[in-house]
């Protein structure tokens, strides 16, 4: 995922990724991704950390919440 930028509108990522915007919802809930990490919350839209999402995409490994446990 080459970008000269490093964060970005969920929108623009879920255009660039072909990943959709409810399982970046998930990804969030389920704590898979951390805010200030992976996203952030600005003027009510979701920005994404590129090079931090590569990271978790690359490192491949499966989160397990606590809610699923419920």
């Amino acid at each position: 995922m080459e970008s000269a930028f490093r964060w970005v509108k969920l929108s623009r990522y879920c255009e660039m990724t072909g990943d959709t915007e409810n399982a970046v919802y998930q990804r969030r809930y389920k704590g898979a991704w951390v805010e200030g990490v992976h996203y952030r919350l600005r003027d009510r839209k979701i920005w994404i950390n590129l090079p931090e999402v590569q990271k978790w995409v690359e490192a491949g490994t499966t989160f397990r919440s606590p809610r699923a446990s419920k």
